[in-house]
């Protein structure tokens, strides 16, 4: 329990996690207002639980000017554990971003659980996906969580090159796009940008400045 006060985690992390003693009682407060990745964790392999991580039980609050986050890019939380190598089973269970442009940015991961979260004033993404390692990997799971955008741009949950997606369950309001697909045009590490199985339903989807879902 307690508030956190710290600029971004200038080395990446190949293992572990966070977890705090609540969203209300565990409180990271960056200060870091540039384009970088606030926390970065690198770890996987070519199969199994490798590198996989989790956060649970924390909140992360970005620095805001009137009204506005005054972050220029990133993530709160990236998963990149580079090129020829993938993430899997990672979980996000009970976490706050509040604030930063983009929550969590899971990239050549599969099989992650992402699950009663709070995506909250992020003005680009909620999170996004794209998985570059295996198109047609294990599915990510979206749940139960909430994303909440006041602002007229940016988009609850972007996939761009993934391995699946199971989207159940979850409330997103606002923005410019609830759910966007939009296929990168540089290819993966596998071939070109596509992905596997694509599931969307029980979903609360309203209040977007232009599309509920969209594909392009």
């Amino acid at each position: 329990t307690g508030r956190y006060k710290f600029s971004r985690l200038s080395t990446s992390i190949s293992a572990g996690g966070i977890i705090g003693d609540g969203q209300e009682k565990t409180i990271l407060a960056p200060t870091n207002v540039g384009s970088e990745d606030l926390m970065t964790f690198t770890g996987g392999g070519t199969g199994g639980p490798a590198g996989s991580v989790i956060f649970r039980d924390f909140q992360i609050v970005g620095v805001f000017s009137s009204g506005t986050p005054s972050k220029t890019g990133g993530a709160a939380i990236a998963i990149n554990p580079g090129t020829g190598l993938q993430n899997n089973y990672s979980l996000f269970d009970n976490v706050t971003v509040y604030g930063i442009p983009i929550g969590f940015d899971l990239v050549r991961t599969e099989m992650a659980v992402i699950r009663a979260c709070k995506l909250l004033a992020c003005p680009e993404a909620g999170v996004q996906l794209a998985n570059y390692y295996n198109i047609d990997g294990g599915d990510t799971v979206i749940t139960e969580c909430t994303f909440s955008n006041p602002f007229t741009y940016g988009v609850g949950v972007k996939q761009k090159h993934s391995g699946g997606l199971r989207l159940t369950n979850n409330k997103i309001l606002g923005g410019s796009i609830g759910y966007l697909l939009a296929y990168e045009a540089v290819a993966g590490d596998a071939g070109p940008a596509s992905t596997g199985i694509l599931l969307i339903c029980n979903n609360s989807i309203e209040n977007q400045a232009s599309t509920g879902i969209s594909f392009t």
